[in-house]
């Protein structure tokens, strides 16, 4: 009775883990670009879906798009006015902004964009 049990077992686990012919095996639950910027529009701040984004773009060659989504969508700049971060200095947060700091260091340096000095 055992072996009937253990066979079927087998059996059934075979069954549900054979693919058909020539169809290669399909990773279930991975994002694609355009679903990573659908949630970052969800989640504007969070830093992860940033990255996740730029890695996509990367893989896919579409990185300046990348960049220009995240952008768009958090409304972080690119370095194009040197000052424009010290002109948004808000002095009532500057001691816990840390996490924006650090979340904009990230993002800067995922870019791979060169500071320039003036």
């Amino acid at each position: 009775m055992k072996r009937i049990s253990l066979l079927f077992v087998l059996l059934a686990v075979l069954v549900a883990c054979a693919n058909e012919p020539g169809q290669a095996p399909r990773a279930s639950g991975g994002w694609s670009y355009d679903e990573a910027v659908s949630q970052l529009k969800l989640y504007p701040k969070d830093p992860y879906l940033q990255y996740v984004v730029l890695q996509f773009g990367r893989r896919e060659n579409r990185l300046e798009e990348a960049v220009n989504e995240i952008e768009g969508i958090t409304g972080i700049g690119s370095r194009e006015a040197p000052n424009g971060r010290a002109q948004s200095v808000d002095l009532f947060n500057i001691f816990s902004g840390a996490l924006a700091i650090q979340e904009s260091l990230q993002l800067d340096t995922m870019r791979g964009e060169q500071v320039q000095d003036a």
